[in-house]
């Protein structure tokens, strides 16, 4: 089987509220996958602002680097800048090739290993979860994981959704529609997660 990418993007801001940058979660990430997993072959995609010292202190995992990649916007120039579309970057996963690809947040921490977490058959697993407000279905971008090099496919409907769809501002919902509009075969694997990471801010259900 073809090793498994881990695919992270981030950028050196700081969460809202929060004295740690996404640079610093995503160390704590990381460490935390490399002892549970040998030598795990990672991906990281820095988009603007790059602070130079977030990527060296980054390369100590020996992890493949891009940087200054730009941030996925639906209009450049508009109103609609950057520093508002961050959750964007994460359309980037389908320009990772890939037979099997994990996507967790800087913030997530593994337990152990997740490969048993792939063994069954999917294109595409996360938490899948109901809008109380709208009663609508979404993937919940904390932890994904494609199959079948599904990711590229996947990121065109993607960004497709979220520049076109019902909502506009939630890519988690546009992920959903995207998935279901390419007759994907999604598993809800909300549950099994907690077995093998955790969300450092607040659990998966």
């Amino acid at each position: 089987m073809e090793p498994i990418k881990y695919f992270y993007t981030l950028s050196s801001t700081h969460r809202d509220r929060l004295a740690l940058s996404y640079a610093d979660y995503a160390r704590w990430s990381i460490r935390s996958l490399h002892q549970v997993v040998d030598n795990p072959e990672i991906v990281i995609c820095f988009t603007p602002p790059v602070d130079p010292a977030d990527v060296e202190s980054l390369k100590e995992y020996n992890p493949y680097v891009r940087e200054n990649v730009p941030a996925k916007v639906r209009r450049p120039n508009s109103l609609f800048d950057i520093a508002s579309s961050k959750i964007m970057n994460k359309i980037h996963v389908g320009e990772v090739q890939g037979e099997l690809v994990f996507g967790p947040n800087t913030d997530i921490i593994f337990k152990k290993d997740p490969t048993p977490l792939t063994e069954s058959e999917f294109d595409i697993a996360g938490n899948v979860l109901k809008d109380k407000k709208y009663n609508f279905w979404f993937i919940s971008c904390r932890f994904l994981i494609f199959k079948n090099n599904i990711q590229g496919e996947l990121a065109v409907k993607w960004l497709e959704e979220y520049n076109d769809g019902e909502y506009p501002a939630d890519i988690e919902r546009g992920l959903y529609n995207a998935a279901v509009s390419l007759d994907l075969n999604i598993r809800d694997i909300g549950e099994e997660m907690n077995e093998y990471l955790f969300h450092t801010h607040g659990g998966y259900r």
